[in-house]
């Protein structure tokens, strides 16, 4: 199995999402719980009554931000990927070529959920994978495709015009991706086609994409 792609992979994305949660809201002291349980049971044995104690808040005050303890498992998965799209903008910010940031965000948001514990019961209804992704990485995403769009002096309108469907696109390729992999397929094998359909999705420079490619590719 390649170098790191084992599932430690996502230890201190998670370990750090805990830390920067603040911690005088309620709501994130919950989220905070159903992350750190989530880390280390995954779905199992996550109940209200479980996540209040560990949050040090009373059993009905659950209920005042979350319907149930799968709205709470569905924040703490976007959460998770929402740290890790701020992560990642942090380390890349002054990366020139924005088309390799945007393919980045998107081959990390796959091995992150590739290793996640709450990918499976998520793909029981793909509609959630598809809001906690769109949610949490929507904002960085749009921001890198308007950079490398400019910064490959493409038609602005008619790339951007485009891009929400690009986008909903990218989202189904991850999402299949995982679904192949949970069914039994190879994730190395899994991982080269979904990076493939990537570079011909988001198509702003192809020849760049495949460079791209190549570059993520060796960085694994």
């Amino acid at each position: 199995m390649r170098k790191g792609f084992d599932k430690n992979m996502n230890k201190k994305i998670y370990n750090s999402k805990v830390i920067k949660l603040k911690p005088q809201s309620t709501k994130d002291k919950l989220v905070k719980a159903a992350i750190n349980h989530l880390n280390t049971h995954g779905r199992d044995g996550m109940t209200v009554s479980k996540l209040a104690e560990d949050a040090n808040v009373g059993y009905g005050t659950f209920y005042h931000y979350f319907k149930s303890p799968e709205d709470i498992f569905i924040a703490a998965v976007e959460g998770s990927v929402s740290e890790l799209n701020i992560q990642l903008y942090e380390r890349l910010k002054d990366e020139e070529d924005k088309v390799y940031v945007l393919m980045k965000s998107f081959y990390v948001i796959f091995r992150h959920l590739l290793t996640n514990p709450a990918s499976p019961w998520l793909l029981t209804n793909p509609s959630h994978l598809v809001d906690v992704i769109s949610n949490a990485s929507a904002e960085h995403v749009y921001r890198d495709a308007r950079k490398a769009v400019e910064a490959n002096n493409l038609n602005f309108e008619y790339h951007m015009k485009h891009f929400d469907t690009k986008f909903r696109l990218m989202i189904w390729i991850i999402i299949g991706g995982l679904d192949e992999v949970f069914r039994g397929k190879n994730p190395l094998e899994v991982e080269g086609s979904v990076a493939k359909h990537m570079e011909y999705t988001i198509d702003l420079n192809r020849r760049k994409a495949s460079e791209i490619n190549e570059r993520l590719r060796l960085e694994s």
